[in-house]
This record gives C-alpha cells, sequence and structure tokens, in this order.
C-alpha cells in the first residue's frame, strides 16, 4: 500500500497545490459577498474643449454615497482613493443639466450603486477680465521709521469665471501691514481679495467659482527713515571776557527758536542749536552781530540759518553813600558805635546814577549781652549793582 501512496507522488503533491489555489481564489471572488460604503466627492471631466468656455455655478450635491458589493477579503483591501464619481459634461453648454453620476472602482466588485444617481448641474459661459490692484495700509511702522515707495507685481490681475460674477468686479485690493516694517527694502507676498462694483467683497461661494491664476501678490515697499521736525532753542556761544570797567547789561537774540528736520535717530537727539562763537575780548559798547547757526551732521535748518545777537553793554561806575542802619528786632536794648555809615556801590553806569539809598540791617535776634561785630546786610540795589566791601558795625547788646 505504501507503494501505491508514494507512486507518483510529486504529480499528487502538484494537484493538491492546484486544488488549494483553485480553493482560495473561488473564497476570495464567490466567497460570502458584504456591502462597503464610501462617501465620494463628485468632480467633473470634460467639462470644456475650450479652456474656461463654461464654469460650473452650482451642483445639488458636491458629495454622493457610493455602496460597492463583494468578497470580504476583497472589499477590506480597497482604499477610499480606490473609489471615484464624476459627471461628464461632455458637449454640454451653458443652462441647467441633470447628469448621471459615473463611480469607478476596482473590477473585483461585483455590484456597484450610487445615491443619489443623478445631480442638477449649473453651467455658465466663462469669461476673463484684468482688474486694477489697488493697496491700503494698516498697523503703524516701527518708531523711527516710515513707508516708502510702494510696487505690485502683477500690476493688473487677471482672473476668470462665470460673467454673472466677473462683470460686476471692479478691482483687486491688497492690505499691508507697517507693524513689521523693516528699514530698506521689504519682499512680501501677500493675498488679496476681489471686489464688486459696490466695494463689496467677493462672497467665499463665488470666490470658489473663480479661476484665478495667482493666489498671491508681490509687493515691494521701502522701510524709510522717518523725517522728524522738531523746534529748539538757539544758544549762543561766548569766548573771551568783557573789558574788567564794562559790565554786560542784557544778551538778547532774534530768533531764539530754530525749525530742524532730519531722520528721527538724528533729531530726537538735538536739544538745541548753537550759533558760532562770539568773542566778548575787546567789547565796549553795545554791539550787534549776526551769527550763523553750526549745523550737526544729518541736520537741516528749515526757517532760519542765523540769528541776530545783541549785547547791552555800559561803563561800570562807583558811588559812595551814607546810610542809616535798621536793627532787628526792632524793640532790641542795644548800642550801635555807628547808626549811619558809609557804603560803596559798583555797577553799570545807569544803574548807579539813579541809586540814592539802600535798605541796611543787623539782625541781634536771640543774643545774650555782650559786645558783638556783626556783618550788615544790604538789600533794595539794583540788578548788577554790588558793593565792593561787606561792611561791619559794632554793636553792644543790653
Amino acid at each position: 500500500m505504501f507503494k501505491e501512496l508514494s507512486s507518483n507522488l510529486g504529480l499528487k503533491v502538484t494537484a493538491l497545490v492546484l486544488a488549494l489555489l483553485i480553493w482560495l481564489y473561488v473564497y476570495q471572488s464567490q466567497g460570502p459577498e458584504v456591502p462597503r460604503v464610501f462617501f465620494v466627492n463628485v468632480t467633473a471631466r470634460n467639462l470644456t474643449t475650450t479652456p474656461d468656455e463654461y464654469i460650473i455655478t452650482s451642483m445639488s450635491q458636491a458629495t454622493v454615497t457610493v455602496t460597492l458589493v463583494g468578497s470580504k477579503v476583497l472589499m477590506d483591501e480597497i482604499k477610499e482613493t480606490n473609489v471615484t464619481a464624476y459627471v461628464d459634461l461632455l458637449g454640454k453648454e451653458a443652462g441647467v443639466h441633470q447628469v448621471d453620476v459615473q463611480v469607478n472602482a476596482p473590477s473585483s466588485i461585483n455590484r456597484v450603486s450610487v445615491n443619489p444617481n443623478k445631480l442638477t448641474v449649473t453651467l455658465e459661459k466663462a469669461t476673463r477680465k484684468n482688474l486694477p490692484i489697488e493697496f491700503n495700509y494698516e498697523g503703524q511702522a516701527p518708531y523711527g521709521l516710515t513707508k516708502g515707495e510702494t510696487t505690485i507685481e502683477p500690476q493688473e490681475m487677471p482672473v476668470a469665471g462665470p460673467e454673472s460674477i466677473v462683470s460686476k468686479l471692479s478691482k483687486v485690493r491688497v492690505t499691508i501691514n507697517l507693524d513689521t516694517l523693516k528699514e530698506g527694502e521689504n519682499k512680501l507676498k501677500l493675498p488679496y481679495k476681489l471686489y464688486d462694483n459696490g466695494d463689496e467683497e467677493l462672497s467665499e461661494d463665488d470666490l470658489a467659482k473663480m479661476r484665478l491664476n495667482f493666489q498671491t501678490v508681490s509687493v515691494e515697499i521701502q522701510g524709510k527713515t522717518r523725517e522728524q521736525i522738531n523746534i529748539v532753542p538757539i544758544v549762543p556761544r561766548f569766548t573771551g571776557n568783557l573789558p574788567p570797567d564794562r559790565y554786560n547789561m542784557a544778551t538778547e537774540w532774534v530768533p531764539k527758536s530754530v525749525t530742524i528736520s532730519g531722520s528721527y535717530d538724528v533729531i530726537q537727539k538735538i536739544k538745541q542749536i548753537y550759533t558760532e562763537p562770539f568773542s566778548l575780548n575787546g567789547l565796549v559798547t553795545t554791539t550787534e552781530e549776526t551769527l550763523t547757526l553750526e549745523v550737526p551732521k544729518g541736520v537741516v535748518l528749515v526757517d532760519t540759518k542765523n540769528t541776530k545777537l545783541t549785547i547791552r553793554i555800559e561803563p561800570i561806575a562807583t558811588k559812595r553813600l551814607m546810610i542809616p542802619i535798621d536793627v532787628i528786632p526792632k524793640n532790641s536794648n542795644y548800642k550801635l558805635d555807628n547808626d549811619r555809615i558809609w557804603v560803596e556801590f559798583k555797577g553799570p553806569s545807569s544803574s548807579i546814577s539813579g541809586l540814592f539809598t539802600a535798605s541796611l540791617t543787623i539782625d541781634i535776634t536771640g543774643k545774650p549781652p555782650g559786645d558783638y561785630v556783626l556783618e550788615v546786610k544790604v538789600s533794595g540795589i539794583p540788578d548788577g549793582v554790588y558793593i565792593t566791601q561787606t561792611p561791619k558795625v559794632k554793636v553792644k547788646v543790653f
């Protein structure tokens, strides 16, 4: 019997393998059937033979339900990308159409059903238009910078879409945010929006029906150092000194301030503008002089480049006056060696000539009885007048 089993063994093994393969094939293709449901987006095919001839403006559904039936083994291997749905618009013109939904699925599937099996598709004549591009700004440039020249590419935006939409479009608008502006050249890729004749932004639904060649606009904007304008005081610069017998009664200059401009970084550091140096050496009389203003680097003088300086100079004169001394407090018990003393005054001649008296006081408040030598306080004299020597008096306090 072993001989009978072992005879033609190779042929018998081959037959067994073939039987197993046939069984597997039958099990996969003819085994128990199961359904599988797919939700598939619908695309359009053969929309036009001429580019941009027609555009779908509406479709009753964007997604259909596709049910496939086949053996479980094969169904488990199917991926969602293996199933597609479409409507064939070959030969369709502008108008409303009822179109069959067609499905592409693996050939091993036994049955295919789609719901709905027809869609309502509206086609509209397509048209093109070039729209002007305008831009506006938002935000604020960083301190010290300002926007310079702005260029946009393309300068006109080609758009295509349904004639009912395109005919109402008037412009493309780009918004440029200045908050991030940098000095020098700024190259940006910015989105844009479409606007109709009423300056209303195109809705998202209508925008989806458009065919746009550009998704962004190329913008180049220059960041410039900001020009700053400020008003600062004019300060005369002097060298030397007046002769010892002369007094400067007053120094005046007109104008006292100047408007300057320049870059923000420079102007914010300028607190005053100086004149060229003016020498006081040898001046004996009132003098007028036009002085040129010194201009720091990067600064422009807007309204004037000089100032007129006037120095009122007088000779210094002296005068001696006999003046009584007042004692504080008034009700004190005291005795002065001299209740009137000579005081020498010095100052501008015009002030000295009008000086006829002054106030002399000593203060003995809180002093215990005894003999004192006290400095005399001098007051009530004009500006520029001074005493040549501080007087002192002897006083006895009781």
